[in-house]
């Protein structure tokens, strides 16, 4: 049976988005609804799939989604169940799709799959993607007691929001608090700075009332982005990062206490957060304010960017 690669045509849309999510278990139901809400809340445009038919079948879709930062995220189909010649032409639809994301504008390429999703990990390692790390989310409810955490604090320090005036503050203390982290450290070498705080920006709905500088003596010291949810009955720690030189004096600590803080003020029901697994300071610190592992996901990744080829 002759096979056709090609962009997907408007009236196959739906059938794209069935053969992305479908056939699939409860909880990847439950993705697709999440990914079906975020879509419409986001305005994605669902038609830039690539496809491999059969005759009138769909044999496989993936689709991509450009977002704020130069950034893309890539969806697949699950290749189980293909034979070998139509997993070729599965890889030669995600190479195509990579060079239509290139190609309007995208640097960074990424997807998150379920650890044991083995099929599709060998699909992006076979379309030229890397493994970036195992992302582990974590969540605690805002009634919790915190943590006797030993941080006192006193009236030499101060918590700055963000504002356009101190637009280059931030950027400078969040380029400061990137030295030697542990957190996803392969992506500093690849985006600009202005690109991730760009993202950042777009992630959930943002308030720079919650997005914090702190000073300790008029000195920068770390840094606490959170962002309300669209469900609004969350908040999310995006980023907490503290000035080398400051590393040590339990600012993280401090740090935590404002997201908590912030987050019962809201009224919100609970805080979430993403951390890279190689992370153990910032498990150890999570832990220690009781937050509880919701799920992990492996993170695929491409980028434009990339200078010395990797096997």
């Amino acid at each position: 049976m002759t096979r056709i690669l090609r962009p997907i045509s408007p009236d196959d849309i739906q059938n794209g988005l069935k053969k992305l999510f479908g056939n699939s278990t409860d909880s990847q139901t439950d993705y697709y609804r999440v990914f079906l809400h975020a879509a419409q809340q986001e305005s994605y445009d669902l038609s830039r799939q690539i496809i491999v038919q059969a005759s009138n079948q769909l044999v496989f879709s993936c689709l991509y989604t450009p977002s704020a930062g130069l950034v893309s995220t890539i969806y697949a189909a699950d290749p189980t169940l293909l034979s070998g010649h139509d997993r070729i032409l599965a890889v030669r639809a995600m190479v195509q799709l990579r060079l239509w994301a290139l190609k309007e504008g995208s640097v960074l390429l990424q997807s998150v799959l379920e650890p044991h999703d083995r099929a599709r990990r060998e699909l992006f390692l076979r379309s030229g993607y890397r493994q970036l790390t195992q992302l582990d989310y974590l969540y605690r409810l805002v009634d919790v007691p915190s943590s006797n955490n030993g941080y006192s604090s006193n009236q030499d320090n101060q918590w700055l929001t963000w504002s356009a005036e101190r637009a280059e503050l931030f950027a400078e203390v969040i380029s400061q608090t990137y030295q030697n982290s542990m957190d996803c450290p392969e992506l500093s070498t690849i985006r600009t700075l202005n690109e991730t705080i760009d993202s950042h920006h777009h992630a959930g709905l943002f308030n720079p009332d919650l997005w914090y500088i702190l000073t300790i003596q008029g000195h920068p010291a770390g840094v606490l982005l959170l962002t309300p949810s669209h469900n609004r009955e969350s908040l999310e720690i995006t980023y907490l990062g503290i000035v080398p030189a400051w590393r040590g004096h339990k600012l993280g600590e401090a740090l935590m206490q404002q997201a908590l803080n912030q987050a019962a003020r809201l009224n919100k029901k609970l805080i979430s957060l993403a951390v890279d697994n190689r992370n153990l300071p910032a498990l150890q610190l999570y832990h220690k304010f009781h937050f509880k592992s919701l799920f992990s996901r492996l993170v695929m990744y491409y980028s434009s960017r990339w200078s010395i080829p990797k096997p």
